[in-house]
C-alpha cells in the first residue's frame, strides 16, 4: 500500500524517481545476449536440467573440454609467431605435438573430468538457463586450469624452446625470447588484449618462480612479492594488486641482464683488440734471407741484442732490434738475419748503400 501511494504521489513530488519507476515496472525481460564469433557455441544445446541439473554437467564438461582446446591453439600459434619473429631463428620454430598432447588431452581434461557440478551454497543467482549454468562452470575451470598453464604448459615451452634451438641458459638470445613472451600479448575472441603470460602465473606459480630464479639470481619473484608486501604493512598502505607490478618489474630485469651482457661482451671486445702483453705462444721466429752488396767486414761486431745496428734515422724514425743473430755465409754474397718478432708485426731494414750500417 505504501509503495503504491508513493509511486502514484512521486509523479508530482519527485518527477526523475518517477520516470524510473515507470520504466522498470514497464520493461519486459530482457533477450538473452547473442555472442557473435564466440569460440563455443551453447545455444545449442537444448537438453533438459534434470534433477539437481545432473544432465548439463557432462555436456558442461565437454563444452570447457571443446573451448579450452581452441583457446590453447590460439595461444600457441601467438607463441610461434613472436619466437619465429627473432632474426637468429634460422629454422621455423613450432612447439612440440607431444607437449599439447600431454597438456590438454592428459592434464587439462583429466582436471575437467574431475569437476562433480555447481556447488549451490556458494550460488546466489538463480539459474534459468544453460548459459547461467555453463558460466558458473566456466569460471571455476579458469580459476583451477592457471596450475597447469604455469607448471606444465610454460615449463614445458621453456624446454621445448632449449631443446630445439639449442639455447643453453648462458645463451643471451634465450633471455632475449623469453622477454618477449612476457612482453607479449594475446587477444580471444569477445574479450579485451591480455598478457600473454598471466600475471596470476607470476604470483601464484612455485615452479615458474624456481624455473626464473635458477636462469638467473636476479629474477627472485618470490622475494619481489614479500618485499612489497612489507611495504605496504611498513606504511600502512591499503592493499593493491601487485600483478602487473611483478610483470614490470620482471620485464625490466630481463632488459638490465641483457644489456649488462651486451655491455660485458663489447668490454672484453675491445680488451682483446688491445691486448699488449707478450704470451710465448704469440712469438714466431723467422729466416729472412736478403739479397745484400758484399759485406763491409767478415765478422760483424754484436752488440749485447745479439747483432749489430747503426743509426735508426738511416732508415726509420723507430728504433729496432732484432735480437737473434746475424751472420755471413760462405760465400760471402748473400747474408742470412733471424728476426724474433711479436704479434706477427715485423720490421725489414734495408741498407740503402754498401757503405751504410745495416742491422
Amino acid at each position: 500500500f505504501l509503495l503504491t501511494t508513493f509511486y502514484h504521489h512521486s509523479q508530482y513530488i519527485y518527477p526523475t524517481i518517477y520516470s524510473q519507476l515507470s520504466i522498470r515496472m514497464s520493461a519486459k525481460p530482457r533477450k538473452p545476449r547473442t555472442l557473435k564469433n564466440s569460440i563455443i557455441d551453447i545455444s545449442e544445446v537444448t537438453i533438459e536440467a534434470g534433477q539437481n541439473y545432473i544432465n548439463w554437467i557432462n555436456t558442461t564438461k565437454e563444452k570447457l573440454k571443446e573451448r579450452e582446446g581452441k583457446l590453447l591453439m590460439i595461444r600457441i600459434k601467438e607463441i610461434e609467431s613472436i619466437i619465429n619473429l627473432h632474426q637468429f631463428i634460422h629454422t621455423k620454430y613450432t612447439i612440440s605435438k607431444d607437449l599439447i598432447r600431454k597438456v590438454l588431452n592428459v592434464e587439462m581434461y583429466q582436471l575437467i573430468n574431475t569437476w562433480k557440478g555447481i556447488n549451490f551454497r556458494r550460488i546466489k543467482k538463480p539459474i534459468n538457463s544453460f548459459r547461467d549454468y555453463f558460466v558458473i562452470g566456466k569460471n571455476w575451470w579458469d580459476i583451477n586450469k592457471q596450475s597447469i598453464i604455469g607448471s606444465s604448459f610454460w615449463i614445458g615451452i621453456f624446454h621445448n624452446l632449449q631443446q630445439k634451438l639449442n639455447l643453453d641458459e648462458n645463451n643471451v638470445n634465450y633471455f632475449h625470447i623469453i622477454l618477449a613472451l612476457f612482453d607479449g600479448s594475446i587477444k580471444f575472441p569477445n574479450t579485451r588484449k591480455q598478457s600473454l603470460i598471466n600475471c596470476s602465473i607470476l604470483l601464484n606459480n612455485k615452479a615458474t618462480q624456481q624455473y626464473l630464479f635458477k636462469l638467473h639470481s636476479s629474477l627472485n619473484i618470490e622475494q619481489w612479492i614479500i618485499s612489497d608486501k612489507l611495504e605496504h604493512d611498513h606504511n600502512n598502505k591499503r592493499y593493491e594488486p601487485i600483478g602487473k607490478k611483478v610483470l614490470n618489474q620482471l620485464k625490466q630485469t630481463l632488459n638490465d641482464i641483457i644489456s649488462n651482457w651486451n655491455s660485458n661482451q663489447l668490454s672484453q671486445s675491445s680488451q682483446s683488440s688491445n691486448k699488449t702483453d707478450l704470451n710465448q705462444d704469440d712469438v714466431q721466429t723467422v729466416s729472412l734471407p736478403q739479397i745484400l752488396p758484399p759485406p763491409i767486414c767478415p765478422i760483424l761486431d754484436t752488440s749485447p741484442y745479439g747483432a749489430t745496428h747503426g743509426p735508426s734515422n738511416h732508415v726509420s724514425d723507430v728504433r729496432y732490434n732484432p735480437t737473434i743473430s746475424v751472420f755471413t755465409p760462405p760465400n760471402n754474397n748473400q747474408i742470412s738475419l733471424s728476426y724474433t718478432i711479436w704479434n706477427s708485426h715485423m720490421v725489414v731494414f734495408v741498407p740503402l748503400s754498401p757503405h751504410s750500417y745495416y742491422s
